[in-house]
């Protein structure tokens, strides 16, 4: 829990509000929003270090901070009036207080940093938790027309591919599978859950990120007039009352004169929508015409799904970059259609925002003399949809990300150049895998060797022969490094591949291989550092702080901090002894991240700096050192060891199992501390080489957890258990790994409700 609002008292966990400037990093602050002399004085409580050091001396030197409203503080804070003044009237109805309410704490983040980079980490943060809801027939004909278009040898061959090339997107495929893991998986419900064992397990990302989602689509569609409209009159009805979200629906239509009966159906419905869109100019009409289609698969209990209404913001790009003037050509349906203008980076932005309320809709836009050079769609992730656009090419979406003048939509545009690139690899290495081994490699583990080891290994080598990245990616990386225009915290968010949760998402067939996944990821880095780096270190060179520029969490100097560590973590990738280089090399950045890690100013850059070094393989030497040196500056600061736990549970060096067990028995791991758990368990699930170790070994290692934690704390036991929810993505080997540790757990007795709905519901 990070907080919890109660009328005239709201609570908070320690580790947000006894954050210090020398113990919390931007990461931290991003979360407790640091804005000057905009919060009442009493939150503006920092106390010091308990042991002056030199690590803490600069901030003994220095005044107190004052903190601001934060995402976090900010969504207590605005739950006196979301949550207590107005109320839900059941827990069947706790989006109308939570998604509200984070709606109204990423606005405010928004308006006090940067609204583009708070944009993409709402949305990284909504998909952190995907996997694809499409039929394994349907994923697996796509998959197999996206190797045609890449150029994968398929049943056909190139002539048959090449016909493709003309009919199906590049990126067709991959633009389809962001969705929301609750909206699919085991534990799936609509943002309004029909029924429920425990309540505690539906304090969702469907719930609350998902739910605010649909509240700014009310926004989108009425526009910031109306939407404010909609409000003052859902307070002026409902003060004192205790409401459902059929009551804030009926505000926001009766406010604006509108028919928003279909929003309904995004309260009932599981599921994520996903769109289609085909475009098509008429030179000798000098139109444009954009058409969407949508359809929602079924769900476990709704076979059978209506439309939905999805705000589409759309943009049509000239071919110098410019946005075209949008007029809907007389006589068209316009029913929902806002035109909006407005100023972006000191360049005009013309949005169209299109309301797709039926299965199909068109619209025609008139004076497109030529072709646009591309179409901006969904800016600003302007509903919570898949999204395919026909007849897409690499070459669109380089200029989308060179040119468009949503920010958003350029870091959208990079990622699934990214995306693609690294699907198309892991096709390839996949190949070769199977063909020399039919376990993924785990059968070389006959000869003695270790399970897990051999299983990496054959992985690194298969993704190490899976032929060249596309050049595309390296264009669009460079690009992003060479524009001095672009703040730091931008440019870090555009060269960040795309999570291994949304690759795993992408494969076809539920038969996902996490390692090989991992492997071709790392490979790509790599690849790309080494062709960018001396870009990448003057971005480090040019970004660091001189040792005499006190820390301040606010956006300018986290902007620069941000970038420098995203280069410093590439470069820390190619500099690995996995990598291939030659060991002095790779010990001389080792040092040179060692002394980093020493003369920090700062939390951010120490936990970045260590961050690149936990990596390396247990034992050696700058690792340990400075895991050493953390430790005793930090071993009477329990928040501080939070960090320090997370860093090594989630580290990807080879056999960090061992190690994660190792830290469950250490004397700064406190298995009743909620936030202990999460830093150790949660971190270590999401380190892909570890957690799915081809022995297995890293399940049992959580499943353990689960029935440790259960009998203190129900409800962390079952965030943790949450991690096998979604072993139907993976291979048959590890599906039947996870599985045998579900059973085990449902076998253990006395396991409490909330564990109990979650595996229960993720067995086979």
């Amino acid at each position: 829990m990070g907080a919890m609002e109660n009328k005239s008292l709201n609570v908070f966990n320690s580790r947000l509000v006894l954050a210090s400037p020398m113990t919390a990093t931007d990461v931290d602050y991003g979360r407790i929003e640091g804005v000057s002399e905009s919060f009442p004085p009493f939150l503006s409580f920092f106390p010091p270090p308990r042991r002056p050091t030199k690590k803490n001396s600069l901030y003994l030197s220095r005044p107190s901070l004052s903190v601001s409203f934060s995402q976090v503080i900010g969504h207590e804070y605005f739950h006196n009036w979301t949550g207590n003044r107005v109320t839900c009237r059941d827990w069947f109805q706790l989006t109308l207080k939570e998604g509200l309410t984070v709606y109204r704490d990423q606005e405010f983040s928004a308006d006090v940093g940067s609204r583009p980079v708070k944009r993409i980490d709402d949305v990284c943060r909504l998909r952190a938790a995907q996997f694809s809801e499409v039929r394994k027939r349907e994923r697996r004909r796509g998959f197999l027309n996206f190797l045609a278009v890449f150029g994968e040898e398929t049943e056909g061959g190139t002539e048959r591919a090449g016909r493709r090339r003309k009919k199906t997107s590049l990126f067709f495929l991959l633009k389809k599978k962001k969705t929301h893991q609750q909206d699919a998986g085991a534990m799936a419900h609509p943002i309004r859950p029909e029924s429920y064992i425990k309540m505690d397990n539906f304090y969702t990302l469907t719930v609350y990120e998902k739910g605010a989602e649909v509240v700014r689509m009310y926004e989108r569609v009425l526009g910031k007039e109306g939407f404010r409209k909609g409000m003052d009159l859902y307070f002026e009805r409902h003060d004192g009352q205790a409401v459902t979200c059929d009551d804030f629906r009926s505000a926001m239509a009766d406010a604006n004169g509108a028919d928003l009966s279909a929003f309904a159906r995004w309260y009932e419905q599981a599921g994520t929508p996903e769109v289609t869109v085909a475009t098509a100019h008429d030179p000798a009409e000098r139109t444009f015409t954009v058409t969407a289609r949508q359809r929602t698969p079924a769900a476990p209990g709704q076979p059978e799904k209506g439309p939905v209404p999805i705000p589409i913001a759309t943009g049509l790009l000239a071919a110098d970059g410019s946005d075209l003037e949008l007029a809907l050509c007389d006589g068209g349906d316009s029913t929902g259609v806002r035109l909006v203008a407005e100023e972006a980076g000191g360049r005009a932005k013309r949005t169209a925002v299109l309301l797709l309320d039926a299965a199909e809709r068109s619209w025609t836009f008139a004076g497109v003399a030529a072709p646009p050079a591309a179409v901006s769609l969904l800016r600003g992730f302007s509903a919570p949809v898949r999204l395919s656009v026909e007849a897409q090419t690499e070459e669109q979406l380089l200029f989308l990300a060179a040119n468009d003048a949503d920010e958003f939509n350029r870091w959208e545009a990079g990622q699934t150049l990214a995306r693609g690139a690294l699907l198309g690899l892991y096709a390839s290495a996949k190949k070769a895998l199977t063909a020399s081994s039919s376990d993924g490699g785990a059968a070389a583990a006959s000869n003695g060797s270790d399970v897990a080891s051999a299983a990496a290994d054959a992985a690194a080598a298969a993704a190490a022969a899976a032929g060249p990245v596309p050049k595309g990616v390296f264009t669009a990386f460079a690009s992003v490094l060479a524009d001095g225009a672009l703040d730091g915290a931008f440019a870090s968010a555009a060269i960040s591949l795309p999570q291994p949760s949304e690759l795993v998402d992408a494969v076809p067939g539920g038969d996902a291989d996490p390692l090989l996944l991992h492997a071709v990821r790392r490979r790509v880095v790599r690849e790309l550092a080494a062709a960018s780096r001396p870009a990448l270190e003057a971005a480090v060179a040019a970004n660091d702080d001189a040792a005499d520029v006190p820390y301040s969490p606010e956006f300018a100097g986290a902007a620069r901090r941000a970038i420098k560590n995203k280069a410093l973590s590439f470069l820390a990738a190619l500099h690995s002894e996995r990598a291939g280089v030659d060991a002095e090399g790779a010990a001389a950045f080792r040092a040179e991240l060692l002394k980093r890690a020493r003369d920090a100013s700062n939390m951010t850059d120490r936990v970045a700096a260590l961050a690149c070094l936990v990596d390396s393989p247990r034992g050696t030497p700058e690792r340990e050192a400075a895991l050493a040196e953390f430790y005793e500056d930090y071993k009477d600061e329990p928040l501080v060891l939070l960090k320090w736990l997370a860093l090594q549970a989630g580290s990807d060096a080879p056999g960090n199992v061992a190690a994660a067990r190792e830290l469950s028995s250490h004397p700064a791991f406190l298995p009743t501390n909620p936030n202990c758990c999460y830093s150790l368990y949660l971190a270590f699930v999401r380190s892909a080489p570890n957690f799915h170790a081809a022995d297995g070994s890293g399940y049992e290692f959580v499943a353990d957890a689960v029935l440790t934690v259960d009998k203190v704390n129900k409800q962390v036991a079952a965030r943790i258990a949450g991690a096998f929810t979604s072993c139907k993505q993976f291979d048959a080997r590890r599906r039947g790994l996870m599985q045998a540790q579900l059973k085990r757990i449902l076998g253990a007795e006395s396991v409490s409700e909330n564990v109990y709905e979650i595996v229960s519901k993720s067995v086979e």
